[in-house]
C-alpha cells in the first residue's frame, strides 16, 4: 500500500473506529447514578455494584488504539474498521482525486447525501507532505447502515517512507446507525511506523468528547502506544475518562501483552476514582480467555474472573 492510500485509509477508518469505540456499543447498565444530555463530571465511586461496568468501559475506551494499529494496512477484519465496504470505494475516489491533483471532490454517497472533500496544498506535489490537509464535510451521507454528518479533517504533521503522523479533528461529526447516534468533537494525533517487522502506532488526545444517544463521554490526557510484531502485541494506555458514571483515571502498568484477537496474558490496568476506590484488571491469570478483576471500595475488597468476551463485546 502506498503512502497516499495509507493516509486516506486511516482517515476514513479512524473516524468509524473512534466513534464506535468511544460512543455506541457500550452497554452501561449499572446501579450508580447517571445523567444524560450534559455528561457527568462528578467523581465516580467504585464499588461492587459498578466496578465491573467501569472496568469494562475503561478497557473498551483504551483498546480502540490497539485496533487502530491494524488500520494502517486497512485490514477489514480488524474490530473498528469501516462498517461499510463502500468506505473502500470512497478511498479509491479520494486516491484518484490526489492522483489527478484535484483540490475539491464532491462524492454522492451510495444511499444518498454527499461528502465534500477539500484538499489543501496538494498541488503541485505528487505525494502528501507535512502541512497538507484534508477536510471532509458530510451532509446526510448514507453508506451501508450509517448516515454521516458534520466535519472531520486531518493535517499531516510528518510523512516518511514507512512512518508518519497526523492530527485528526472532529466538529460535530456524527454517525447514525439504526437507533444509535454518536457525535464527536475534539482532536487526536496519530503516529505510526512500520519497519517491515514491527508496526508501532501511538495516539495522543488532549480532549475529545463523544455524545452517544444523549450520554456524553470525554477523554482527556490520553496517551497510548501499541506495538505489533506478527500476531503479538504490546499495549500501554493512560488517560482520564468522564462518563455518566463519573470521572475515573486509567493507568496501564505494566503494559498489556498478548496475541491478536485474544485477551492479553500479561499486564495490569488500574481504574481509580478520586476517593481512592479502585478496580484492577490483571491479565496474569494463566488463562488467555480470562482476566482477574479486583475491586476495592475502601472498606472491602472483592475479586472475580472476567471472561474476555465481556471485555471485547
Amino acid at each position: 500500500m502506498n503512502i497516499q492510500t495509507r493516509f486516506l485509509a486511516i482517515a476514513v477508518a479512524a473516524s468509524f473506529a473512534l466513534i464506535t469505540a468511544c460512543g455506541g456499543g457500550d452497554d452501561i447498565n449499572d446501579n450508580s447514578s447517571s445523567s444524560s444530555g450534559d455528561g457527568n463530571t462528578s467523581a465516580a465511586q467504585i464499588d461492587s455494584t459498578n466496578g465491573k461496568n467501569l472496568a469494562v468501559n475503561a478497557y473498551d475506551k483504551a483498546f480502540f488504539i490497539r485496533d487502530l494499529g491494524g488500520l494502517t494496512s486497512l485490514a477489514p477484519a480488524v474490530n473498528g474498521a469501516p462498517k461499510s465496504a463502500s468506505s473502500t470505494s470512497m478511498i479509491t475516489q479520494l486516491r484518484g482525486a490526489i492522483a489527478n491533483k484535484t483540490t475539491e471532490l464532491d462524492i454522492t454517497c451510495t444511499g444518498g447525501g454527499t461528502l465534500q472533500i477539500i484538499f489543501d496544498d496538494l498541488v503541485p506535489e505528487d505525494m502528501p507532505s507535512a502541512g497538507d490537509s484534508f477536510t471532509v464535510t458530510a451532509r446526510n451521507c448514507i453508506e451501508g447502515p450509517d448516515t454521516l454528518n458534520g466535519v472531520f479533517s486531518f493535517v499531516i504533521d510528518s510523512v516518511n517512507e514507512g512512518s508518519g503522523s497526523f492530527t485528526f479533528s472532529f466538529t460535530n461529526f456524527s454517525v447514525i446507525s439504526g437507533a444509535d447516534t454518536d457525535t464527536a468533537n475534539g482532536s487526536m494525533t496519530i503516529a505510526f511506523s512500520n519497519n517491515g517487522l514491527t508496526e508501532t502506532t501511538s495516539i495522543t488526545i488532549v480532549s475529545l468528547t463523544v455524545t452517544s444517544n444523549s450520554e456524553m463521554f470525554s477523554l482527556t490526557n490520553y496517551s497510548a502506544v501499541v506495538t505489533v510484531t506478527g500476531s503479538a502485541y504490546t499495549y500501554d494506555a493512560d488517560y482520564m475518562l468522564a462518563s455518566p458514571q463519573g470521572q475515573i483515571t486509567v493507568i496501564t502498568d505494566p503494559a498489556f501483552q498478548g496475541i491478536s484477537n485474544l485477551c492479553p496474558t500479561v499486564g495490569t490496568m488500574t481504574i481509580s476514582a478520586s476517593d481512592g476506590s479502585l478496580a484492577i484488571l490483571n491479565a496474569d491469570t494463566g488463562d488467555p480467555n480470562t482476566m482477574l478483576l479486583t475491586i476495592n471500595d475502601g472498606a472491602a475488597t472483592t475479586t472475580e474472573t472476567v471472561n474476555c468476551n465481556e471485555l471485547n463485546s
